[in-house]
């Protein structure tokens, strides 16, 4: 997990320095974020959407870090 964070942490500035033209990087998020793919998402008809509980795994690749297996996944309850 250690490894994973750094690495999406190194894509995720990569990407943010790319990011010009007033265009922002995923909506102008400052929250680390995983790159997802449609192949990526597990369960048919699962559609995302920001706020949406999923459980995935993640990998770590040449170009990043992504999730992978992802389903959806039961809300956190109060800690």
């Amino acid at each position: 997990p250690g490894e994973a964070f750094a690495r999406m942490k190194e894509m995720n500035d990569a990407f943010r320095a790319k990011a010009t033209d007033g265009r922002m990087f995923c909506g102008g998020t400052e929250a680390e974020v995983l790159y997802v793919a449609i192949a990526d998402i597990a369960e048919e008809k699962l559609i995302l959407s920001a706020g949406l509980p999923v459980r995935f795994k993640i990998y770590v690749d040449s170009k990043g870090v992504g999730a992978c297996d992802v389903v959806s996944g039961e809300p956190l309850g109060p800690t």
